[in-house]
């Protein structure tokens, strides 16, 4: 069993100089309860002096050499320097974790959605939207995911994140449904690998479908192909759990892995989702308008409904309207707007 033990030094300039030297390669052995641990260490150094001004930012620069130290492989010194690329990548998703957390605790996110629409059939009055989150800065200022995301799933908030947005998406939808009982509304909402993975998420997100008294039905969950694929036997069970209750399930990103088809027969899917990295440049591209074709048509012969991302002008939709897609999301059909 391995196990690594973290240290912070921080010292005055000349100690942390000698310190560096006595890095070492090779791993030392503890005993407890009758059995043999593999213990290493991390060490992450900083350096201050006389022109030091804040100590906890010293010590949070320690912290932050510490972590990549880890990160390295452990059993390693990683002296903090500000200058350094991955250093200053560092410091801003660990600004990130911060501003999650602080968002969490002072209500500071936000829902929007964006229009997913039926082209094959554009007077069908179905409202079907994608959920999207954005965080409220502390100036108030909307910031969008691309910022905060990829913190948050390198520092394990995902699952936070998702258990949020579906208690504030059920709720809203809960509000609409209470004015409109035979609305037409739907909602996807997008989940990570680290949620779905998660021991007792199946059980919060059936508590919080009871709760709401949402119909199920008009209840979709998306999940990326990437992460379907890492975790396939996790994403089937999950899948599987709530389409017994009747929600659906659409696949995001399709296209983007390399073994996309030979999984797909694997997952309870209602919806495949096009990579919009291929539909966007479907009209510059034969090989992407390739393989926007397939995908539907392989979509179709698996009784799927098929969506096409990144749809950003009339020329696409109308292309996409002449290959059978069924719906399309994108600028071209509506933009992000808050979820009121």
């Amino acid at each position: 069993m391995n196990s690594a033990y973290c240290w912070k030094i921080v010292q005055y300039r000349k100690p942390c100089i000698q310190l560096k030297k006595f890095a070492w390669q090779s791993n030392s052995f503890a005993f407890f309860d009758n059995k043999l641990f593999d213990v290493g260490a991390s060490i992450g150094l900083a350096y201050f002096g006389p022109d030091t001004k804040n100590v906890l930012d010293v010590l949070s620069a320690a912290d932050l050499a510490c972590n990549m130290a880890k990160e390295r492989g452990g059993n390693r010194v990683h002296v903090y320097d500000a200058a350094d690329q991955e250093t200053a990548h560092h410091e801003a998703q660990m600004h990130w974790v911060s501003q999650i957390n602080s968002a969490l605790e002072e209500d500071r996110f936000r829902i929007y959605r964006q229009t997913i629409q039926n082209i094959q059939d554009p007077g069908n009055d179905e409202q079907h939207y994608e959920v999207l989150l954005r965080l409220q800065g502390e100036d108030g200022r909307v910031v969008s995911p691309f910022h905060f995301i990829p913190a948050a799933e390198r520092y394990g908030l995902m699952s936070k994140l998702d258990r949020w947005v579906v208690n504030r998406t059920l709720t809203k939808m809960a509000e609409i449904f209470a004015r409109n009982p035979d609305g037409q509304l739907s909602c996807s909402i997008n989940l990570s690998g680290q949620s779905f993975c998660e021991d007792g998420f199946i059980d919060y997100i059936v508590s919080e479908i009871d709760a709401s008294q949402v119909p199920t039905s008009r209840i979709c969950f998306e999940i990326t192909e990437t992460a379907a694929v890492s975790n396939l036997s996790q994403a089937v069970e999950f899948m599987r759990a709530l389409k017994e209750i009747g929600c659906r399930f659409s696949l995001d990103d399709f296209g983007s892995g390399m073994s996309s088809f030979t999984y797909l027969k694997n997952l309870p899917v209602d919806y495949l989702k096009i990579d919009g990295y291929f539909v966007k440049t479907m009209l510059e591209n034969n090989i992407d308008h390739a393989m926007v074709a397939s995908i539907n048509q392989i979509g179709h012969v698996m009784g799927l409904k098929t969506i096409a991302e990144f749809v950003e002008n009339d020329a696409l939709l109308s292309e996409l309207q002449a290959m059978g897609v069924d719906y399309a999301q994108g600028y071209g059909i509506g933009k992000p707007e808050p979820f009121l």
